[in-house]
């Protein structure tokens, strides 16, 4: 999760998305997007999740995902809403 620096779980009152990637064999990287450098500037949290089934975390963990596309990685994203 990114955002401010008095951003916390506790106080969360700004507004925040979820930007999952794409694939579902794909990850959310640790690098510069423009998109998201504009939504943090603008005083929104961005939350990029890496569910189920993402890239670099070994076969076991990917390979999870299979027959289960649109079920794990939907879940895995909604639960980060509650």
């Amino acid at each position: 999760m990114l955002g401010r620096s008095d951003f916390t779980l506790d106080t969360c009152q700004v507004p925040w998305v979820v930007l999952p990637h794409g694939g579902p064999h794909a990850c959310g990287l640790d690098i510069f997007e423009i998109n998201t450098a504009l939504l943090l500037a603008s005083g929104v949290a961005v939350c990029i999740p890496n569910y189920r089934g993402t890239i670099g975390r070994g076969r076991a963990y990917n390979e999870v995902l299979l027959g289960n596309a649109g079920v794990m990685d939907v879940a895995d994203v909604a639960a980060l809403t509650r």
